[in-house]
């Protein structure tokens, strides 16, 4: 009997569950008026000592306490879903774009395709949000490869003008004395010519060195990243008049060559950004490599208006966006913070793991792995 009965109720609870919220709140509202009606005449017959205020408050009081426990069964059964699709919502608002609503398979129709919209729309969005990840990472791959290949060209042109241009130039500069130097007293004339053609072949060596410092330092592959640096602040910085506090960690071998470059470059556009547009006096750069390799520099210039890190996209003018792009792509973080009237900070954060380098925290060494 226990079997059968079972069925029977689990039957008419899946039907009742399957109906439409509205249906279920006619049938509920139509159940307390048949309930109502049918212990209002059983407790009439009861109760006919019972004065008729007494039992038509006893039938206000017993009708609505029915009602009320009625329907907020019916409707705490029938919105559950809707709970549910609540506080999916909310955690997909927070972040966990991977929950999904739980389908049922005896509920409200409409509820029912409510959930399946959700659900699919919250797998388009993880398939989108997967080919978008895809692509940025092809992107920032070929922009590596870019990146490299420029580079490389760089360290082309730069080695031949140093070898051949500014080599030419100095043989011309020699050549130029040597005339100077046979030319009699009496032709000043020619003399004050060729005085003018040293001075610009001069200024043209000149002009020609920094334009290689600029495309590849040859300090950078020839000593290393902390000489590099060292030596472009100072020519850049204290050039301008800008103290410049040096502060390099014990034990900083030299590091694969590509990291090198790139955290070359970003010390290269921070310091160019600093004589741009902060009007400092002083310039702390620290490199350290306690825990992961960390390269900040810092100023007292005028800063800016900003009460938090800044949306990159919004001053790729700054070179904000490379030094970023070129910090996830050695698989580390950059960060760049600001106070108006007191200057700004840069700093990147390289973990040992991404370079493939073990740091051993006793002697302060490193060890390619």
């Amino acid at each position: 009997m226990v079997g059968p009965l079972h069925q029977v109720i689990e039957s008419i609870r899946r039907r009742i569950a399957a109906l439409p919220l509205l249906a279920k709140l006619l049938a509920a509202n139509g159940l307390v008026i048949v309930l109502g009606a049918t212990l209002g005449t059983v407790a009439e017959k009861a109760l006919t000592d019972t004065s008729a205020f007494a039992l038509a408050a006893l039938f206000a009081v017993g009708g609505v306490a029915l009602s009320l426990a009625i329907n907020y069964a019916i409707l705490r059964i029938a919105l559950k879903p809707l709970t549910d699709l609540t506080d999916t919502v909310g955690r997909v608002q927070d972040g966990h774009t991977a929950i999904r609503v739980p389908t049922l398979r005896d509920q409200d129709p409409d509820i029912g395709r409510l959930t399946n919209a959700l659900n699919t729309m919250l797998d388009r969005l993880a398939s989108h949000t997967a080919t978008i990840e895809v692509h940025r990472e092809q992107l920032r791959a070929l922009s590596a490869k870019v990146t490299t290949a420029q580079e490389e060209e760089r360290k082309r042109i730069a080695r031949e003008l140093h070898d051949e241009t500014s080599q030419a130039l100095a043989s011309l500069l020699i050549a130029l004395e040597r005339i100077d130097a046979a030319i009699p007293p009496d032709l000043s004339d020619l003399k004050v010519r060729l005085t003018a053609a040293r001075q610009l072949a001069v200024q043209t060596l000149s002009g020609l060195r920094a334009l290689i410092a600029d495309l590849r330092p040859l300090l950078l592959d020839d000593l290393g990243l902390v000489p590099a640096i060292r030596w472009f602040a100072t020519e850049r910085l204290e050039s301008q008049g800008i103290d410049v506090d040096f502060r390099i960690g014990d034990g900083i071998p030299r590091l694969p060559a590509q990291v090198e470059t790139a955290l070359f470059r970003i010390a290269q556009e921070a310091i160019a950004n600093i004589v741009k547009h902060a009007e400092a006096s002083q310039v702390k750069i620290e490199l350290t490599c306690k825990r992961d390799l960390v390269l900040a520099i810092e100023d007292d210039g005028v800063g800016l208006d900003l009460e938090s890190p800044i949306d990159y996209d919004g001053l790729q003018h700054l070179g904000l966006f490379g030094i970023r792009e070129r910090a996830i792509a050695m698989g580390g973080t950059s960060t760049f913070t600001s106070i108006p009237r007191q200057g700004s900070r840069v700093q990147v954060t390289i973990p040992f793991e991404s370079l493939g380098i073990l740091h051993d925290h006793k002697d302060s060494r490193i060890a390619r792995g």
